[in-house]
């Protein structure tokens, strides 16, 4: 609903009084009559009624929406933080690990370290490394070693002594039947 004075209709009739030969109308006096009969317009606009009610529905979408968007957003932002911190604690511990001090790498290389339970005791024994010495891992040599002492199991002496295997085990068919009829041809 729109509420709407009828100013305009009122400056129309002042002018007709005026041209009239009345007296004309000095500043903005109106009459105490005129001020009660003040001319109001009310004008039903169905257009506006449904987008100000369907509004309500629409605001709340759009409120939800925009939280959601900003919920993601945070979330986002807290992702990359903890990538970031992650990244800088890494790059952290490369620096001091190329970079540390040679007396904590001597403490570390030859150190034994006690940790007791309630009914274990261990004792870690480290020792440093030689990294430019050319030694293999040692299971990996006992790997190949015992891969190697494996039979082939595709030569052909295998396969023959398998195929010899199968045909000691395979009883003949034929037999089971020719038994089968002399023992029937007994019995009747």
């Amino acid at each position: 609903m729109i509420l709407t004075s009828n100013i305009a209709s009122m400056d129309e009739e002042e002018n007709e009084y005026a041209e009239q030969g009345g007296n004309t109308v000095v500043g903005r006096h109106l009459s105490k009559r005129a001020r009660k009969n003040k001319g109001l317009v009310i004008k039903f606009d169905e257009s506006a009624r449904r987008e100000y009610v369907t509004g309500f529905h629409k605001r709340k979408k759009k409120r939800r929406k925009k939280a959601e968007k900003q919920k993601q957003e945070k979330e986002r932002q807290k992702r990359l933080q903890e990538r970031r911190e992650r990244r800088h604690a890494m790059t952290q511990a490369i620096t001091q690990a190329e970079c540390g001090d040679a007396d904590e790498d001597a403490d570390r290389k030859n150190a034994t370290f006690m940790y007791e339970d309630q009914n274990t005791t261990t004792v870690v024994n480290t020792y440093s490394i030689d990294l430019d010495a050319d030694v293999t891992n040692p299971y990996e040599v006992k790997c190949e070693q015992a891969y190697e002492s494996l039979p082939n199991k595709n030569t052909t002496e295998t396969k023959q002594k398998h195929l010899n295997s199968r045909e000691l085990k395979r009883k003949p068919f034929k037999n089971k039947v020719k038994g089968w009829l002399k023992r029937k041809k007994q019995r009747l």
